[in-house]
């Protein structure tokens, strides 16, 4: 059996939400900030050689010209972090002191001195004073302020507050560690597949359907490989294609054939993730919090061959996704010889039941509160809701000990929750194969199972629609909407085509939304 535990979404959601934030909204920040703290290093950082040692005298000429250049330019002076300051207190310096978090060290290097002495603080002390009242002091990093949408849509804030070079360092290194968990959570690579991306391992995009993109990575196969590993390919959705390309401009010295992530501590890096999403960044930006729940590869790996699993022909795809030898594997994905296709396909649909009783939950909740589905079978599922509701009124309970409770409503849905199909524009509820519009149009109406990708909602009387089914169905009428104003005059049976489709979806969003405010099913 499989030890490897999958993500629940309670855990899942929030981190990949994090992540692609972070990859998109946050990444070309990031790009930015990281080339501005390799050229303060360069020029003015803790090692960096000034143009000559250090003299005995204070340089006042150099610091001069150095606090007059910060003046015209009005930007503040550069910040010692936090604890040094906090040293310099314990060292006797005064709370109230205006020079108490200036960094005279990077001051120092900027005028071209290698190390500042702090006896030249006497005489240095009032320029600098001048230019702290002036200016002000400030962390060196982040200060451009530029504003990005919060994550929770709650408005715009500036993308980072300024950062000390510690900072923002650890801000890069963040960016990492979500461009390296959208690569591995939405590819299935393990960990040596993933720490085995180089440099350029992004192959130019394939069209093989107009309008359509094929997103390849270019990596190699170690697990069951000769030494050396096995060059080899990773078809992936843009969001991961694009995190690649992100790390790779984070690298700190891009060349084609260096290690894209190298041997990175995956679950010590995640931690310092979940971290900063839970800390004050985070929550500033309108990030979820993350439960605190180790994550590594296999859990995701595991995690994205379970969902595969749920969709036809989803052993098969998991199979090639994952790059396993044997279907055998994939099937219950490490588990016992001889039972794993009946192991796992066992696991997959107590996962589809447990799914699909919560979404009937969730309807019945809906349906006391007032909100009524749509659809032409809307009136049979309010019925059921209707004929549950009456059973679980006190006055109507045959003895005195019988308890009413949520585990009662869920063994009377129990029933419902099995016939259960999930469209992509609507919920088909299979109680009778007879009655499926989508069976008697493909001529086979003793099938066991709908043909979901035929269903006409609008017309079957086992579909309803929902509130949550209101995206797709907006989405597809503006885009029906689209191609109609972009017809030609010639085009009239297109055009007749598309006007009966724009009507349907106007129909449906219309009664969804009539259904939803007046409390009856429609």
């Amino acid at each position: 059996m499989n030890k490897t535990p999958p993500l629940t979404d309670d855990v899942l959601q929030p981190m990949l939400a994090a992540a692609l934030y972070l990859t998109s909204a946050i990444g070309p920040h990031a790009i930015t900030l990281n080339q501005q703290v390799r050229e303060a290093d360069q020029q003015w950082g803790r090692h960096a050689p000034g143009e000559f040692s250090s003299p005995f005298r204070a340089p006042v000429a150099e610091i001069t010209r150095l606090l007059e250049r910060y003046r015209h330019d009005g930007t503040p002076l550069p910040m010692l972090p936090g604890y040094l300051a906090d040293n310099r207190l314990a060292a006797g310096w005064r709370p109230d002191d205006p020079l108490l978090t200036v960094g005279p060290g990077t001051l120092a290097r900027q005028a071209g001195i290698s190390q500042f002495r702090p006896y030249w603080l006497s005489e240095l002390r009032a320029p600098i004073e001048a230019v702290v009242t002036a200016v002000g002091i400030q962390e060196m990093f982040a200060r451009d302020g530029t504003l990005t949408e919060r994550a929770d849509g709650q408005g715009q804030v500036p993308w980072a507050a300024p950062l000390h070079r510690f900072q923002a360092v650890a801000l890069v290194g963040v960016v990492r560690t979500a461009a390296a968990a959208v690569v591995a959570a939405v590819s299935g690579m393990r960990a040596s597949e993933l720490m085995e991306l180089q440099v350029g391992c992004q192959l130019p995009p394939e069209e093989p359907l107009p309008g359509m993109a094929r997103y390849r990575l270019a990596g190699k196969l170690v697990k069951g490989q000769p030494l050396g590993g096995t060059g080899d390919e990773w078809v992936v959705i843009e969001p991961a294609y694009q995190a690649a390309g992100l790390a790779e401009q984070l690298h700190d010295a891009p060349a084609d054939g260096d290690l894209l992530f190298g041997r990175i501590a995956f679950p010590v890096r995640y931690k310092w993730f979940r971290n900063w999403v839970n800390g004050p960044s985070g929550q500033r930006l309108g990030l979820t919090p993350i439960p605190d729940y180790p994550v590594n590869l296999r859990a995701l790996r595991r995690t994205l061959a379970i969902e595969l699993a749920y969709r036809p022909g989803g052993v098969l795809a998991a199979k090639f996704q994952l790059k396993h030898i044997a279907t055998a594997t994939t099937e219950g994905y490490a588990s016992r010889p001889g039972g794993a296709q009946a192991e796992l396909l066992a696991e997959v649909n107590q996962h589809e039941s447990e799914r699909n009783l919560a979404l009937l939950w969730e309807e019945f909740r809906n349906y006391r509160q007032g909100i009524m589905p749509a659809g032409p079978g809307a009136r049979e599922l309010t019925d059921l809701f209707a004929h549950i509701d009456a059973k679980l009124d006190p006055a109507e309970a045959a003895a005195p000990k019988i308890q009413r409770s949520d585990r009662e409503i869920l063994s009377l849905l129990t029933k419902r929750a099995r016939v259960l199909h999930l469209g992509t524009s609507n919920y088909c509820w299979f109680t009778d194969p007879s009655r499926a519009l989508c069976l008697k149009l493909a001529g086979d109406p003793a099938a066991g199972r709908p043909l979901i990708g035929m269903c006409d909602s609008a017309r079957c009387p086992q579909a309803t629609h929902h509130p949550c089914h209101r995206p797709v169905w907006a989405e597809h009428a503006e885009q029906t909407g689209k191609l109609l104003a972009d017809l030609g005059p010639t085009r009239k049976t297109e055009r007749k085509r598309l006007e009966a489709e724009y009507d349907r979806a106007v129909r449906v969003l219309a009664r969804i939304g009539e259904t939803a405010a007046a409390g009856e099913p429609g």
